[in-house]
C-alpha cells in the first residue's frame, strides 16, 4: 500500500509542476504575427512583419534604406516598446486589439507603419 501512495503523490506531484510550467509559458495579449505597411507621405513603402510570442516582438522594418531586425523585444501590458537599432533612431511601436503602429525616423522624413493581426 505504502508504494502506491508514494506513487500517486508523485503523479499528483507531476501533474501540478507540469500545469505551473504551463502557466509560466502562456501566451501574451498581442502574441501572433502582425502585418504592415506605410502607404503615405515621402516613406510610402516601408513594410514590417512581426511575430509576437510570450509578449516579445520579433520581426523586420523594411525600406528603400535598408531593413531594421527586431529581436526579443518585450512588449509592455499597455501595448507600447521602444527598439533602437544600431544605425536608425528609436523604432516606436503600438499594439493594440487586432491592430498596430511602428513610427520611425528614416531618410526618407517619419515612417508611419499601420497593420492587423494576421
Amino acid at each position: 500500500m505504502s508504494n502506491f501512495r508514494n506513487r500517486t503523490l508523485c503523479a499528483a506531484s507531476l501533474a501540478g509542476m507540469l500545469l505551473i510550467a504551463s502557466a509560466a509559458r502562456a501566451a501574451g495579449p498581442f502574441d501572433g504575427t502582425w502585418v504592415g505597411k506605410d502607404e503615405t507621405g515621402s516613406c510610402a513603402g516601408y513594410a514590417a512583419t512581426i511575430t509576437v510570442v510570450n509578449s516579445n516582438a520579433s520581426g523586420a522594418v523594411t525600406g528603400p534604406y535598408g531593413t531594421d531586425i527586431i529581436r526579443d523585444k518585450f512588449i509592455h501590458s499597455n501595448g507600447t516598446a521602444i527598439y533602437y537599432t544600431s544605425h536608425r533612431k528609436p523604432i516606436h511601436l503600438k499594439f493594440s486589439a487586432g491592430t498596430f503602429e511602428i513610427s520611425e525616423e528614416a531618410e526618407c522624413g517619419s515612417v508611419s507603419i499601420t497593420g492587423t493581426k494576421q
